[in-house]
């Protein structure tokens, strides 16, 4: 596979910074082309000035934040690792374990240390679950490899939660760990330690962590406390994130995990007493990061139809309902 384009891709980036700085906000989001291939687009808020940086083959499945400071992000595409630095793109092989479309990984690029680390969830063959114990005192096992991991919360789906670290070109797994999925108590990828707050998947970007009532990014003020919130939200809880004056403010559901959910507030007040409800959002699981005075709100795991709402007005300025991997340039 050879990209389209890669002797643009210099300038393209080069383009990117000096656009980016004359604005509060720019994101980068992929797009299908007719009728075939892939294009890499930011466009920049408030002015909306859309660029192409440079076109693929067919749409990549995941996206490392790009780091414009050092031209170089990487994403995977078909099954495969791909890195761009500068004018080359390289291939830099096959992921160790297969995605599809409903794979749960993620993906983080440590610049200190130059390495990039993979976290996912390995389905375990029913032969491979060993169950020990009567029905209150159930321990469940997965035999992995010859050896037997212990599943430390035994209700949902037995998974293997594996870590790998990626430098000088070779795959090294750092943890192995037993894990659950489909069910309110499912630990997923927190069963690893080493996951150490990164992406609780490959798209979104925001260094997400596990508070007391909510999956929350460093942007966002977790609050669970409030009767009159929980009972404007009608659901399981509530996350806050403070803007430059008043805050976001968004109803929180659990189910494997805790999840960002529809309906979404700008609120003038902590108490959200002057609140103004942003329009078209009625998801249960949503990816919500802030650059500037603009809010992105997609699709949880794929960031995928983005849609940008401009805080100063509480207006939608932008969607993309076919875009993909939507993710904020650094300033």
């Amino acid at each position: 596979m050879k990209p389209l384009s890669l002797p643009l891709l210099a300038a393209a980036l080069a383009g990117s910074l000096s656009a980016s700085s004359a604005f509060a906000a720019e994101l980068l989001y992929f797009e299908a082309a007719k009728p075939s291939g892939c294009a890499v687009k930011a466009i920049a808020f408030p002015g909306k000035q859309e660029r192409t940086l440079f076109s693929e083959k067919s749409c990549p499945a995941a996206l490392i934040q790009p780091d414009p400071r050092v031209n170089r992000f990487f994403y995977v595409r078909q099954g495969r690792l791909w890195e761009r630095t500068e004018d080359k793109v390289i291939d830099a092989g096959a992921l160790p374990f297969k995605v599809t479309e409903t794979s749960v990984f993620s993906l983080w690029w440590t610049r200190s240390t130059d390495t990039l680390s993979v976290a996912f969830l390995s389905s375990v063959p029913e032969a491979d679950v060993i169950r020990e114990g009567s029905e209150e005192e159930r321990q469940v096992f997965v035999r992995f490899e010859g050896r037997k991991y212990k599943v430390e919360v035994p209700e949902g789906s037995p998974m293997m939660a594996l870590l790998f670290d990626r430098k000088g070109g070779k795959w090294v797994r750092r943890e192995a760990a037993a894990t659950t999925l489909e069910s309110e108590f499912a630990l997923g990828l927190k069963a690893l330690s080493g996951l150490q707050d990164k992406v609780s998947d490959g798209v979104n970007v925001n260094e997400l962590r596990d508070r007391s009532a909510c999956w929350s990014s460093d942007q966002l003020k977790c609050d669970g406390e409030n009767p009159k919130l929980l009972k404007l939200l009608a659901k399981d809880g509530y996350g806050q994130m403070p803007l430059a004056t008043g805050n976001l403010t968004f109803a929180i559901v659990f189910g494997d995990t805790a999840h960002a959910s529809s309906p979404v507030y700008v609120c003038g007040d902590a108490a959200c007493a002057q609140r103004t409800k942003l329009a078209g959002i009625t998801e249960d699981q949503l990816s919500i990061a802030r650059s500037g005075n603009f809010v992105v709100v997609a699709k949880e795991y794929s960031n995928d139809a983005p849609r940008v709402y401009d805080m100063a007005t509480k207006a939608l300025v932008w969607s993309a309902p076919k875009a993909t991997s939507a993710v904020w340039l650094p300033d």
